[in-house]
This record gives structure tokens, C-alpha cells and sequence, in this order.
């Protein structure tokens, strides 16, 4: 089976940033394996807000752009419905960020990450555009 420049590209786009927001959790975050890998330089940067965005936003919005560039790699019955599918995991974390700020859901609402979740796709499909990519 061959595969288009195009998807490799996508493909190796999409792990890239999939490793490097993986990393990002796994480096500097709590999660199941325990406390962070470097806990001075995680208290480092919580001391400014620029800090706190690499910390917290940015992994997420690694993350949906590793997703953006998978779904290149999927077929689709119409442009509307790979655009639908595309949307889904930002609209998702949008719906998640606003069921923190009423309180329906744990966590800490962040309208950094609200906006990232919005601004990541447009970029995204704005630079397909410009590219003349379909």
C-alpha cells in the first residue's frame, strides 16, 4: 500500500506533537506514576502566568493538534462531515471547561484553555485554506 506525502506528513505531524504533549504531561504534571519528574522546575514555573500556560494550556492544545493531524488521515463521506469530526474533540473540551465553571464537573476552569480549544481548529483550517489543502 502507498501512501501520499501528504499523509506522511500528517502522520508524523501528529505524532510529534502527540509526543510532545505527552511529554509534557508526563515530565511536569501529577498523574497516575506519582508526582512530577522535576518538581523544582514545576515550581518554577508556576510562579508567572507564561509558566503556568506551558504547564497547563499548552499540553492540551498539543494535544488537539496532534488530533487535527490524524483526522487528515481518515476518509470521509463529505468535507462537512472530516470538518464535524474535527470539531468534536475542541467542542468536547470546551463543554468540559464550562461544566467546570458551574461546578458540574471537577477541575479548575481556565478560559486560556477555552480559547485554545476554539483558536487551534480556525488556525488549523485556516492554514488549509491558505494552502489550497482539501
Amino acid at each position: 500500500m502507498s501512501y501520499s506525502v501528504r499523509d506522511k506528513t500528517s502522520a508524523a505531524l501528529g505524532v510529534f506533537f502527540l509526543t510532545l504533549s505527552g511529554s509534557l504531561y508526563l515530565f511536569f504534571r501529577n498523574h497516575l506514576f506519582g508526582a512530577p519528574t522535576w518538581p523544582s522546575m514545576v515550581q518554577e514555573l508556576t510562579r508567572n502566568e507564561w509558566g503556568r500556560f506551558v504547564l497547563y494550556t499548552l499540553p492540551d492544545l498539543f494535544w488537539v493538534t496532534a488530533f487535527l493531524f490524524f483526522t487528515e488521515l481518515g476518509t470521509y463521506t463529505s468535507a462537512l462531515s472530516k470538518r464535524l469530526f474535527q470539531w468534536s474533540i475542541p467542542l468536547f473540551g470546551v463543554v468540559q471547561e464550562i461544566g467546570q465553571y458551574v461546578d458540574f464537573l471537577d477541575g479548575t476552569f481556565d478560559i486560556a484553555d477555552v480559547l485554545g480549544y476554539l483558536v487551534v481548529p480556525i488556525i488549523y483550517q485556516t492554514l488549509k485554506i491558505w494552502t489550497h489543502e482539501k
